[in-house]
């Protein structure tokens, strides 16, 4: 099991992460995959196989971003997820 992303965690490249206006984990935005984006890089998953909010996988620790720059921003992941809200 791993963290759930949420709005305003910070990716590794230190852009933020969108989330939800409606579904929350720990009062932030859920982030969704292939919904939401840290700089301008979508969330590209995989995500939870399991768990979705709006149709869309929840976002979790270490899935991929697209890359929206040089580096840090070519490769960049999810990280700093909730240490509470877990899933598969």
């Amino acid at each position: 099991m791993k963290g759930v992303q949420r709005e305003g965690d910070a990716a590794t490249c230190g852009d933020t992460n969108t989330g939800s206006l409606t579904v929350k984990v720990n009062g932030q935005g859920v982030t969704r995959v292939g919904k939401d984006s840290a700089g301008g890089g979508l969330i590209l998953g995989p995500g939870s196989l399991s768990v979705f909010a709006e149709t869309h996988p929840v976002s979790l620790l270490g899935d991929a971003i697209t890359g929206h720059g040089d580096p840090p921003h070519a490769v960049p992941f999810t990280a700093n997820a909730s240490t509470n809200v877990l899933a598969k």
